[in-house]
C-alpha cells in the first residue's frame, strides 16, 4: 500500500516537473540547499567529535566539501549543465564570491540602519540571497532542465 502510494506520488511529481520545469528546478534547488546546509552543519561536528580533527580543521575541510558538493549538485542534478567543467567552475566561483560580498554588505546595511535585529537581518539576507541565487545559477548553468 505504502509502496504504491510512493510510486503514484513520484509519478505525479514527475508529471508536474515536466509541465512546470521552473518549479521542478526550484524544488531540486531547495533540496540541494537543505542538503548543503545540513552537510555544512553536521560534517564539522562529526569530523571533530568522532574523527578527532581540530575544530578549525574540521570546519575548514567541511566548508571545502560543502562548496564542492554545492557546485557539483547544482551543476549536474539541479540544472544539468552541458558546459565544460572548467567553464562552470570558474563562473560559479566568481558568482559565489560576488554573492558572499553582497550578502555581507546587505547585512551590514540592515544592521547599520538598525532596521532589523542581528538574527532577523541575517535571516532576511540569506533568504533573499538564496532566492536570487536560484535564478543566477540557473542562468550560469545554462537554463537547466
Amino acid at each position: 500500500m505504502i509502496g504504491r502510494a510512493a510510486v503514484a506520488l513520484r509519478a505525479r511529481a514527475a508529471d508536474l516537473g515536466a509541465r512546470v520545469p521552473l518549479l521542478a528546478a526550484f524544488s531540486r534547488f531547495a533540496m540541494a540547499t537543505l542538503a548543503s546546509a545540513s552537510l555544512s552543519f553536521l560534517l564539522p561536528i562529526l569530523l571533530h567529535e568522532w574523527a578527532g580533527l581540530g575544530e578549525r580543521t574540521a570546519v575548514g575541510l567541511s566548508f571545502g566539501i560543502a562548496y564542492a558538493f554545492n557546485f557539483l549538485t547544482l551543476r549536474r542534478l539541479v540544472f544539468a549543465s552541458k558546459a565544460s567543467l572548467g567553464r562552470d567552475l570558474w563562473r560559479y566561483a566568481l558568482v559565489n564570491a560576488l554573492f558572499r560580498i553582497a550578502e555581507f554588505f546587505a547585512f551590514s546595511a540592515l544592521r547599520s540602519a538598525a532596521i532589523l535585529s542581528y538574527a532577523a537581518a541575517l535571516l532576511v539576507v540569506l533568504a533573499v540571497s538564496t532566492l536570487v541565487k536560484f535564478f543566477a545559477y540557473r542562468r550560469l548553468f545554462g537554463g537547466g532542465r
